[in-house]
Formats: structure tokens, C-alpha cells, sequence
């Protein structure tokens, strides 16, 4: 997960090399298109040896979440999001009070900026038919955004089947996808974006103390996420990541399940699931499964019997 950052010393957090060459992006205006999408959510896109799309959330005076689509891994954040933290921290303080009085070293006056309106106020102030001609307009253009909001309006109703998830699923998976059918480095991110989606159904689902619906959720995770790790170059550990929080949520299931027979259920469920083929090779996720197995048990009768199942097996 990336490191929290102060905006106003970022370059203290960072390496200074690549500090430096952000700077030179940002000095050489590569940075373009800059947004504050809503409160603190900003998004970019830098011009290098590609046009690699940015994305940073500022909380306080801190950065705390940021993403490139380029492939640099080798330190807390690349040269693209550094140049867009310098054009960040320039808008601000060319919006801020203090600036509007500020001279400039040769004695005139700062460039005054008239403050923007964030991509959210924008879209609050617009009559719902232009709208909804930009959504179309836009679709038409972007099969994946179709795919986001068709995904959203499923992930509205009350509950949904298997099928449903794992549709949601594959649709950013398969967005993913080279001409060769891999997930190449650096686009996995985009590949766990529908099981990202779903996997903040099933928390709330949890969080209404609702483990039946959001045990389909982790269950078609685990089903598309870990046989999709031979197919995709997961460097970044994000489809890593989904399945380990979907072994988390196993383990919130087991803990809020207080009916016997979804119980027995789940506890059979995770049996079945440690022997399956998908996990050969990964005897840590097996053994995570068996573990959680064991936390349905709630009682000596229980106990008794579903082991005893098992011994007599």
C-alpha cells in the first residue's frame, strides 16, 4: 500500500533522483489535464515515454493514496505522480489566501488563478439531460466505463447470484487482457478492479451482520482470482491482495455465523475448497482455508460431528 505523504514536503519522502526527474516532467509541462475530481481525489495524465494516466488522494495536508499506470515498483512513488504532486501543491497554493498578496522575486505580483470547480460541483450544477447525454456520449468511447456502471447498478440490489459477481468479474479482467490473453505488469490493477467492486459488497453485507450474501462474494472471488495468477504478471501483488481480503472475509463469515446450518454449511464448503486443484502449489491458502474451518465450530456437539465426519471419511 502506498505511504502516507505530506504534500507540502513530499520531496523529503521520496527519493531525490526521482524527485528531481518528476520535476523536470513538471517543469517541462508534461503534467496535463489536472483535476480535483471531488474533495481531495486528483487525476492526471504525464507525458512521457508514454501518456500514463495518475491518480492521488490528498486527506489534510497529506497524500495517502496515489496510482500510475506505468510500471515502476522501485521505491514509495514514480517520477509521473511526483511531477503531478508538484502541479498539485502549486494549485493550491496559487488558491490560497496567503498567495494572492505574495510577491514574486523581481517585484511583481504572483499570477492569480481564479479557483476551479471540481469535476463534482460541476457535474451537481448540470440539468440531468446534459448528463445524461455526456454519460452516453462517453460510453460510446469507453467500453470500460459501460462496464463500471452496469456493474454499479447490479451491485445496488438487494443481493445478486454468483453469476452476477463473476460477470463483473471477468468484464475487468478481460479489459485487462493483451492481444495474447495475458495481464501484462502494470495492468492488474485494472484486472482486480470489478473484484475490488464486489469485494465492498460483500463488507457490507458484513457490516449488516449478513454473511450468507457475502459469502457468494468471497467464493467467486477466490474462484476467478487465483487461477487467474498463472495467467497475469502480479509483480504489484494486486490480485494477491483481493484474494488475501476474501480469506479475510472467509473468516468474518465464520465468526458472524450463528445459525447451525449455514455453519455446517460454510464448514463444508471450506473443506471442499482446501482439496480443490486451484490450490496446487499455494499450500499457505489451503492451510488458511482449513483454519478458518475450524473457527465455525462453536460448540462440543459441533465439533464432534463435522470431525467426526472427517475422520470417518
Amino acid at each position: 500500500m502506498p505511504m502516507k505523504i505530506p504534500l507540502q514536503k513530499f520531496e523529503s519522502a521520496i527519493d531525490a533522483r526521482i524527485v528531481g526527474r518528476g520535476e523536470e516532467y513538471f517543469n517541462d509541462e508534461a503534467v496535463r489535464s489536472l483535476k480535483e475530481i471531488k474533495g481531495g481525489a486528483w487525476s492526471a495524465l504525464v507525458d512521457g515515454t508514454e501518456t500514463y494516466k495518475v491518480s492521488v488522494s490528498v486527506t489534510g495536508a497529506n497524500v495517502v493514496d496515489y496510482l500510475c499506470s506505468c510500471p515502476y515498483d522501485l521505491g514509495p512513488a514514480c517520477k509521473h505522480v511526483v511531477a503531478v504532486l508538484f502541479a498539485i501543491r502549486e494549485q493550491q497554493e496559487e488558491g490560497s489566501p496567503s498567495a494572492k498578496d505574495r510577491k514574486s522575486v523581481i517585484g511583481k505580483p504572483a499570477k492569480k488563478r481564479t479557483a476551479e470547480e471540481t469535476f463534482e460541483q460541476v457535474v451537481v450544477r448540470m440539468p440531468r439531460e446534459e448528463i445524461n447525454a455526456a454519460l452516453l456520449d462517453y460510453a460510446g468511447r469507453e467500453p470500460d466505463f459501460v462496464d463500471h456502471v452496469l456493474a454499479r447498478r447490479t451491485l445496488k440490489a438487494v443481493s445478486s447470484g454468483k453469476d452476477q459477481y463473476r460477470r463483473i468479474i471477468q468484464n475487468a479482467v478481460d479489459a485487462a487482457r493483451g492481444r495474447d490473453d495475458f495481464i501484462g505488469y502494470g495492468q492488474t490493477s485494472r484486472a482486480v478492479d470489478g473484484a475490488e467492486m464486489v469485494l465492498n459488497k460483500a463488507q457490507e453485507f458484513l457490516a449488516k451482520k449478513k454473511p450468507v450474501e457475502a459469502l457468494l462474494i468471497f467464493q467467486t472471488v477466490l474462484e476467478d482470482m487465483i487461477p487467474l495468477l498463472q495467467e497475469a504478471d502480479d509483480s504489484d501483488g494486486y490480485i494477491g491482495d483481493v484474494i488475501d481480503q476474501s480469506f479475510q472475509g472467509l473468516s468474518e463469515c465464520a465468526g458472524q455465523a450463528k445459525d447451525p446450518a449455514f455453519r455446517k454449511e460454510l464448514f463444508g464448503y471450506l473443506l471442499k475448497e482446501a482439496g480443490h486443484k486451484r490450490y496446487q502449489g499455494w499450500n499457505s491458502w489451503r492451510w488458511k482455508l482449513l483454519t478458518i474451518s475450524g473457527e465455525t465450530v462453536k460448540t462440543p456437539d459441533e465439533r464432534d460431528e463435522l470431525f467426526g465426519k472427517i475422520d470417518s471419511s
